[in-house]
């Protein structure tokens, strides 16, 4: 057995290894970046005056405590801290809530529990 054979498999797999890498379709997006919802956030600004907002019935759906960068889904837009929908400005997120503020108002929005389910019915096909 040659003693370069060790040594030519070696650098041929290395080869092959940067070859395939080469050939890898890239990522197209950053999978962990924030989703551009910017057609569906409304600033304070786009809301014409004497609108309406008291029937607003917000549901909240998911939050992200994330400090300055949490987030927190209200009736399916993606909203980040100082971000406003329909008038109220989102001020803070904590765990299963959301803290709104408009006209010097505070409203707090709290995610509803998922039904419990019995063991029984988990068990069911």
């Amino acid at each position: 057995m040659n003693s370069d054979q060790p040594l030519r498999v070696l650098l041929l797999s290395s080869l092959l290894m940067a070859e395939s890498a080469a050939a890898a379709q890239p990522l197209r997006h950053d999978i962990f970046a924030r989703p551009t919802l910017t057609a569906l956030t409304v600033t304070a600004q786009e809301i014409p005056a004497g609108t309406p907002t008291e029937m607003w019935t917000p549901k909240l759906t998911a939050v992200m405590v994330a400090g300055s960068n949490s987030l927190a889904t209200i009736d399916g837009r993606i909203l980040k801290v100082g971000e406003f929908a329909d008038g109220f400005r989102l001020v803070a997120v904590r765990e299963n809530t959301a803290v709104l503020t408009k006209d010097g108002q505070r409203h707090v929005l709290t995610m509803s529990a998922p039904a419990p389910v019995s063991i029984k019915a988990r068990s069911e096909p």
